[in-house]
């Protein structure tokens, strides 16, 4: 069975999908709230956004900007990928490369990574 998702806002459906990111999204005013909550595969995790903090001047080492304020849709889906899936990461080292603000790497470690960097 797959682990459902809850997230800010709270949207009552069944289904889950992907979408293009647009800020005419509906669901892309989580990405505007400085507290974001999760829970994923019935543990609680809450993370700092701080996309109302950056300023246009701030460089970006990958010349994009705002792609490290936000938690995006596919950290939250691989999150969950590795709590219905933990025997590929339990008692091993782990490395996130990136996906927003930490979150892959934070459910690594709580279903089972022996570490991660």
């Amino acid at each position: 069975s797959m682990t459902s998702i809850d997230s800010t806002p709270d949207v009552s459906s069944t289904s889950q999908a992907l979408v293009v990111f647009s800020n005419a999204n509906p669901y892309a005013q989580a990405f505007t709230l400085s507290v974001r909550p999760f829970v994923i595969g019935g543990r609680s995790f809450t993370l700092r956004q701080a996309w109302e903090e950056r300023v246009d001047s701030e460089p970006e080492p990958t010349g994009m900007k705002w792609t490290g304020a936000a938690v995006w849709d596919a950290a939250v889906v691989l999150s969950a990928f590795l709590h219905d899936n933990a025997g590929l990461i339990q008692g091993k080292r782990c490395v996130e490369v990136g996906a927003g603000l930490g979150l892959v790497s934070i459910a690594a470690g709580a279903f089972g990574a022996a570490s991660v960097l």
